[in-house]
């Protein structure tokens, strides 16, 4: 049985651009060639439902608590929802986005990424379901679930990987700050 993506927080500030900053230079050291952009946020009213549709086309809405979809020329269905956009291409959605969140919670990832090998540690380079990075914007919950003062960088690898993670903060000036959620 393959071990479990980790996420590690590597990152958590009340400066957005920080975030975002790290975020991209986490992501100047991966393969990027298949990266894809995932971004998600949970609405509770319907101006900012309306913003980020126009922030994210493509995007769908679903209907708590059964992921009922909900069709964008109707009415505001009601709260919460949950406005996402998956496989968008890389650097057409984030800035977007992050503008149209404003003060609500929401995540963006960027998925997969290639981590590449480091011989000094053994670990050899991977993409794939254990490849990525998020920033939760307004949030310190991993998919942007919860409300936070702040913003928090996310490192996923593999379960067993954790020198991969501190590997990738370090190249960035930073440091695993909290420990692995399990997504």
């Amino acid at each position: 049985m393959a071990a479990p993506e980790r996420a590690y927080p590597v990152l958590h500030t009340p400066d957005l651009a920080e975030a975002v900053a790290t975020a991209h230079d986490l992501l100047a050291l991966a393969g990027l060639a298949e990266t894809t952009v995932r971004c998600a946020a949970r609405v509770t009213d319907p101006d900012r439902w309306q913003r980020l549709l126009t922030a994210l086309p493509g995007a769908r809405t679903v209907r708590d608590p059964f992921a009922t979809p909900v069709p964008h020329d109707g009415p505001w269905p009601g709260v919460p929802v949950e406005v996402f956009r998956e496989e968008a291409p890389l650097g057409t959605v984030e800035d977007a986005f992050l503008a149209a969140l404003d003060h609500t919670p929401g995540t963006l990832e960027w998925w997969p990424v290639r981590w590449p090998p480091v011989p000094r540690l053994r670990l050899p380079g991977y993409a794939g379901a254990h490849s990525s990075v998020e920033l939760l914007a307004n949030s310190g919950a991993p998919q942007g679930t919860s409300r936070s003062v702040g913003h928090t960088v996310l490192v996923h690898v593999r379960g067993s990987d954790l020198a991969r993670a501190q590997w990738l903060a370090e190249r960035v000036g930073r440091t695993v700050i909290g420990p692995a959620v399990v997504t």
